[in-house]
Formats: structure tokens, sequence, C-alpha cells
């Protein structure tokens, strides 16, 4: 999730990694490594100095921290998410036989792939 600060798109690849884009090309972007203190743009690499991508983030080290925040809490949501998947796929129990008939008996093919996969999505 990319945010806009003072103009500047900034997205948070994981925590001390900051995409920054770049100032002159919309279409660029480079990567702020804030605990190395490095940027993959050409006048850091080049010169091997403190660049105008690194100088950003640290001037706007308050708001780049809350979108790290967020990155974080998106990520354990997700594991969160996952691990729910996961306990659903554990419970699941195949369609019996007779549901299986009705299925025939409708016209439709049964598929037990779709069953579990419906059941996880749609089980209370």
């Amino acid at each position: 999730m990319a945010t806009k600060i003072k103009g500047l798109w900034v997205k948070v690849l994981e925590p001390g990694l900051i995409q920054v884009q770049s100032f002159t090309n919309p279409e660029k972007w480079y990567v702020v490594d804030r605990r190395e203190n490095t940027c993959t743009c050409p006048d850091f690499r080049f010169r091997g100095r403190k660049c105008k991508h690194i100088q950003f983030v640290e001037e706007h080290e308050t708001d780049i921290r809350w979108e790290e925040k967020i990155w974080k809490a998106m990520k354990e949501f997700e594991e969160w998410r996952r691990n729910l998947i996961l306990e659903k796929i554990k419970r699941f129990k195949p369609v019996d036989e007779e549901t299986k008939k009705v299925f025939k008996a409708l016209g439709f093919e049964y598929d037990e792939s779709l069953s579990a996969t419906l059941s996880i999505l749609f089980m209370e």
C-alpha cells in the first residue's frame, strides 16, 4: 500500500525498507534502507553520500513510522486469516453420498475440490 507524503508516493516494503517515488520521474522508484542508510538511486550509488530520498525519509520519519505500523498490522491480519482458513480446512468433512446423488439428479457434476473451497468460504 502506497501513501502520498508531501507530494511523493512512499511504500513500506518491510520495516526499514522504504520505496520512494523519484522526485523527477514519477515512473521511477528507489529503495531506502533506513538501517544501512543507503538508497538505490544513482546519486547515492555513484557519489556514496546521503541523497534526497534518504533525507526525505528522515524528514518524514513520523509519517513513515505510521506506515510501518500499518504494514505490520496488515501482515499480522494476513497471518491470522491464513491460520483461520487452515483451521477450517482441517475441520472440513467431505459431502456424503446422498448429497452427491442430489447433485447428479440436478444435472451437476459434483466436484470435491469445489465443495471444499465453498465450504471453507461459507462455513459458519
